[in-house]
């Protein structure tokens, strides 16, 4: 999965899609959450609504908000 996300991530950040390069840094954060790594997926969550964040989109940071919520009180 990580190994998807990460290609994802290479082909979308040169053509600036902030939607494609968030839906790969949530399904790396649910990742990380999966595997027990709730630090690390805060980490990546956040990432969705850190201003100037090249996966920085408002409406997939929305939809994240509950999963980020999940991750913080683990």
């Amino acid at each position: 999965m990580d190994r998807l996300a990460t290609r994802t991530l290479r082909l979308a950040g040169p053509r600036r899609d902030r939607a494609v390069s968030a839906a790969a840094e949530w399904n790396r954060g649910m990742a990380a959450l999966a595997a027990g790594r709730a630090d690390t997926a805060l980490g990546l969550l956040a990432r969705l609504d850190e201003r100037g964040h090249d996966a920085a989109h408002p409406i997939v940071a929305l939809s994240a908000g509950l999963t980020g919520a999940e991750t913080a009180r683990r």
